[in-house]
């Protein structure tokens, strides 16, 4: 029988991403849990201590021998001294894009996204970081808060100065990711625990099975990016779609590996 990953998330991005890193060599499952975040603005924080109580809830149902992955994401804002962090969430909920605008407008920020892993051979956590800042214009949109961050990019993207994060093309988007990155290492620890199990024959190059995975997602997903937009004529889509896919990949090769 495969080996059980167990994602805590209601992202079903990441639950994508998982099914198409591990494929058919583990069982993925959504695990819901209504464990809630102790009272902290530091995401790793939080997240080692609700690696801990999610794993105590999930042997208990699943056995000792699954591998548990959760994630954080939190925003930290300069004008309120690194507040919301990882209570961005309620922070959202309570005055919505449009007072984020008003309070933060132009405060610079950053974007944290932790992700952890804990199975029998221990936990590993892993964070990456993206500086940014807040728009100045009111948003009322029903987005989450994304669509009110504005990522510092390279000079290289400096036509997106501008964008929001989810007003970037997808390809920059990739390039940010920091779910993408957390998931790659994450993806290490499960495969050399799992690689020591009695009886394992299994042998795998996780740099390699992981870039072939991630370029399938990307490639979909530029696909469907494709399909949606009806302003491009067939032959011009079919071309940026390749040079599309094309960057994003060079950053895979560059970024990840």
């Amino acid at each position: 029988m495969s080996s059980k990953i167990i994602f805590i998330t209601n992202d079903n991005k990441l639950l994508e991403y998982g099914g198409e890193l591990f494929n058919s060599e583990y069982e993925i499952i959504n695990f819901v849990s209504n464990e809630p975040d102790i009272d902290s603005l530091d995401c790793k924080e939080v997240l080692d201590h609700k690696l801990d109580r999610i794993y105590e809830q999930v042997i208990k149902i699943h056995g000792p021998d699954v591998n548990v992955i959760c994630e954080k994401v939190g925003l930290s804002i300069d004008n309120m001294k690194g507040y919301p962090g990882a209570q961005i969430n309620n922070y959202h909920k309570t005055i919505g894009n449009n007072g984020i605008c008003f309070f933060n407008g132009n405060s610079n920020a950053v974007m944290t996204t932790c992700m952890g892993l804990i199975n029998p051979s221990g936990k590993y956590i892993y964070e990456e970081q993206l500086e940014g800042k807040i728009i100045n214009i009111g948003n009322n949109s029903t987005d989450d808060w994304k669509s009110v961050f504005i990522p510092h990019l390279s000079f290289n993207n400096r036509q997106y100065f501008s964008k929001t994060y989810t007003q970037l093309p997808l390809e920059i988007r990739y390039k940010i990711n920091g779910k993408i990155k957390c998931i790659v290492n994450l993806k290490k620890h499960i495969v050399k625990f799992d690689s020591k199990k009695p009886n394992n024959n299994r042998r795998t190059s996780v740099s390699n099975l992981t870039k072939n995975k991630i370029e399938n997602i990307i490639k979909n997903e530029i696909i469907r990016d494709k399909m949606k937009s009806k302003s491009r004529s067939p032959s011009r889509s079919s071309s940026m779609s390749k040079s599309r896919t094309k960057s994003v990949l060079k950053t895979i090769n560059n970024d990840l590996f």
